[in-house]
């Protein structure tokens, strides 16, 4: 599955349905590592964002471009703020998720928490998909 289908047909819907709201894509030129951008009030009333850098491969750690390009991702993503489209002020992201329809191998996940271009303060998951028959298996693991 191509990482446009991947998007429309799997993750934004997903998204969806456990209740977040301005889901969106974002993929493009202008992305700054955020392929898909969402948000949900948390239990005080306050709009927490976040963002998705979506892959349609596996991720090795063996790999250093695609290591290199994914952390760059979250650095940017962090940094760089986006439009929040109801109230039109300029927003960061408050976590940020790596999401594959494939694997992460090797020590991928060690590298991109050990990066030390990442501060360890921010909140960055690693999402993954598994399909298993008909359904789907997520696993969340904090970095």
């Amino acid at each position: 599955m191509k990482e446009d289908e991947y998007s429309e047909k799997i993750v934004m819907p997903l998204l969806r349905r456990m209740g977040f709201i301005d889901v969106r894509n974002n993929h493009g030129i202008n992305e700054f590592g955020k392929d898909i951008l969402f948000s949900k009030y948390d239990e005080f009333g306050i709009k927490k964002h976040y963002a998705v850098q979506l892959k349609a491969k596996n991720i090795s750690g063996e790999n250093a471009k695609d290591m290199d390009d994914i952390i760059a991702h979250i650095g940017r993503a962090f940094n760089i703020p986006h439009l929040d489209l109801i109230t039109g002020e300029s927003v960061f992201i408050d976590e940020f998720y790596v999401i594959t329809s494939k694997e992460f191998i090797g020590n991928a996940i060690t590298m991109i928490r050990e990066d030390e271009r990442i501060g360890k303060q921010k909140s960055i998951y690693i999402f993954l998909m598994a399909r298993k028959y008909t359904n789907w298996i997520i696993t969340i693991i904090k970095l």
